[in-house]
């Protein structure tokens, strides 16, 4: 289970900085509070009930009360972020000012990205909360509850939201959410859907109608579409070749990458990376 919040306490905050190889060993849950992580460093992968996503440096993720979710790495970079957990009684004066719809909406979508100076400002109350959850005020917990509304509305106002599909899915299963974990950590060594159905201990035959019912794609698809994100972020982030990039994923002909990534993206990996080479000059 995740460390809960100190006994007494409605509010936590902590600044955390672990090796870009750290991973939630389980599926957990958190108990009855909110959680918010901006994230300062690494790349995460993040596997929830209503499907799993990756969350990137400058990103602020949410996560609502009672929802199974387990992270685990998306790159070497070192693991950097300000983990933030309330119960709802301590946002009871913004919940009863704004309605509970306006603390539902800044949970809607688990990943928030902002302009650097947004961003900026959000890691600036972050360490104020933190110079102030550690001090011995008596203003202490109300001067935490107007920081942290001051988040709440820098989220509301100023996030730039990503498209994310709509959640009228059929939740994710423990065991399916399990697969999807494997296959993160795996998917650059081709793993067989055997294997993967083994590992989660159904049949191959059971694992594979369920895993394309849950995620609207085949396990291969989903596969060449982990490889391909992947190859994506290998593309922007490093100098590596196509061929390069090609082999570390697993793939016998760089060719065979090259005509997937086509298929998926709509341009060759070359392209691609002139692309955003281009975008990021502009930005």
């Amino acid at each position: 289970m995740p460390l809960p919040i100190p006994n007494g306490e409605k509010f936590y905050i902590v600044r955390r900085s672990l090796p870009a190889s750290y991973e939630m060993p389980t599926l957990e849950v958190s108990p009855g509070y909110y959680q918010l992580g901006p994230l300062l460093s690494g790349d995460r992968y993040v596997i929830t009930p209503k499907g799993n996503y990756r969350q990137h440096k400058c990103c602020l993720g949410t996560l609502a009360p009672y929802v199974y979710h387990r992270t685990f790495s998306a790159s070497d970079e070192p693991y950097e972020n300000y983990l933030i957990k309330f119960m709802p009684e301590f946002a009871k004066d913004f919940t009863e000012r704004f309605g509970q719809h306006s603390l539902d909406t800044i949970f809607s979508h688990s990943n928030n990205y902002f302009s650097d100076d947004d961003f900026a400002h959000i890691v600036d109350l972050c360490e104020e909360m933190t110079r102030e959850y550690n001090s011995v005020s008596p203003y202490r917990e109300f001067t935490l509850k107007l920081l942290l509304y001051r988040l709440f509305v820098i989220i509301l106002e100023k996030r730039i939201l990503e498209p994310e599909e709509k959640d009228d899915r059929t939740p994710l299963t423990p065991e399916i959410m399990n697969a999807i974990y494997y296959i993160g950590k795996h998917h650059k060594e081709n793993p067989t859907l055997s294997d993967t159905a083994a590992y989660v201990g159904f049949s191959d035959a059971y694992f594979s109608r369920l895993f394309k019912k849950l995620l609207g794609m085949s396990f291969s698809e989903y596969v060449a579409m982990m490889k391909i994100r992947t190859a994506q972020e290998l593309l922007i982030q490093t100098k590596k070749s196509v061929t390069e990039i090609a082999y570390e994923l697993g793939y016998h002909h760089p060719g065979n990458l090259t005509s997937q990534f086509e298929r998926l993206v709509g341009m060759s990996p070359m392209k691609y990376r002139k692309s955003n080479s281009a975008a990021a000059k502009r930005d």
